[in-house]
């Protein structure tokens, strides 16, 4: 074999070694952009279950809340009813009336 001839093979295996190592970092930067997009659609899952266990602890506490007003209101409206009943007066009528106005008022 001349020296040519071995300068060719030389040659021919950088070049073959420089098209490995390129495919090599073709494939490394691939394998970390696909990396950052699985990342990113994991953090972005566990957020939006996140999100939508909170908006429905959120749902349930708004719906007992309103439960436990209604329920406060009724309670209240039958207290000021039996009152009223109880009103036989003139002036302590007016004083009771005075009081459901105020009681309306405040809801």
């Amino acid at each position: 074999m001349s020296e040519l001839e071995s300068l060719d093979k030389i040659k021919e295996a950088e070049a073959r070694a420089s098209q490995t190592v390129e495919r090599a970092s073709q494939t490394k930067a691939k394998i970390i952009n696909d990396a950052k997009k699985q990342a990113i659609d994991l953090v972005e899952g566990a957020l939006d279950k996140s999100n939508k266990f909170r908006e429905g602890r959120l749902k349930a506490t708004k719906e007992k809340l309103d439960e436990e007003k209604a329920a406060r209101i009724e309670e209240n409206e039958k207290a000021l009813s039996s009152i009223q009943k109880l009103a036989t007066s003139d002036k302590f009528k007016k004083q009771v009336d005075s009081l459901v106005k105020k009681f309306y008022e405040m809801i």
